[in-house]
């Protein structure tokens, strides 16, 4: 399959494009994803440069996790994916190949249904930030709903997707952006309110009715 793999850990130079990389092989518990887009994250960088894992010419790794694509095959243990089906994911960091090849194995239990009014590109995009921010949000900081939220950098790319899942979950939320464009992206998300992170938080809540700081 073709494929962008390393031998080595290191700059954007060690990442070689080879067109004759062996596929994956599956355990019970995979799909086999053909990729039709792939996402890229800061994750991918640092596993890149510093692991975690090796690198090297018997033991090539192939870093990436985020892929929007279609199951090409499923394991004996799979349940509720079949070939054909469209799929995005977020895979596993600790597994030697991601997803910046041709193909992926990645386990079904960490696998869900493209939306249909998405694009591949556009759903390439989700997973990680998507993850991320539902994490934080549900399992951390136990929002409930009726609260509010300041999430900082709301334009960013986890920024955009933590102002949308909040307002779903029933959140008022303030958003942080500097510039006009940020600004208007950011209402556009859903944000109720945007103040500016290049001047002092807490006299723009205080203005905003939240002179004691928000719960979240």
């Amino acid at each position: 399959m073709k494929a962008w793999k390393i031998t080595e850990l290191g700059s954007v130079d060690v990442m070689k494009f080879v067109d004759d990389f062996p596929i994956p092989e599956m355990n019970s518990t995979d799909i086999l994803v053909k990729n039709k887009a792939v996402g890229s994250n800061p994750i991918d960088f640092k596993a890149r440069t510093s692991g975690p894992g090796e690198a090297s010419e018997d033991n090539p790794r192939i870093v990436g996790w985020d892929a929007a694509g279609v199951v090409e095959q499923v394991g004996s243990d799979v349940v509720g994916f079949s070939v054909g089906d469209e799929v995005y994911y977020a895979g596993n960091i600790m597994r030697q190949l991601g997803s910046y090849a041709e193909f992926t194995a990645v386990d079904y239990r960490i696998v869900g249904k493209k939306p249909k009014s998405l694009s591949w590109a556009e759903a390439s995009t989700i997973p990680l930030v998507a993850i991320t921010a539902w994490e934080t949000m549900k399992e951390d900081m136990c929002v409930e709903e009726g609260s509010e939220i300041l999430i900082i950098n709301g334009a960013g790319g986890l920024g955009c997707m933590a102002i949308q899942l909040a307002k779903q979950l029933g959140l008022t939320v303030i958003a942080t952006a500097s510039r006009q464009e940020t600004v208007a992206f950011c209402k556009k998300m859903g944000a109720d309110h945007v103040i500016t992170h290049r001047e002092p938080l807490a006299p723009q809540l205080e203005k905003l009715g939240y002179a004691k700081g928000v719960r979240y």
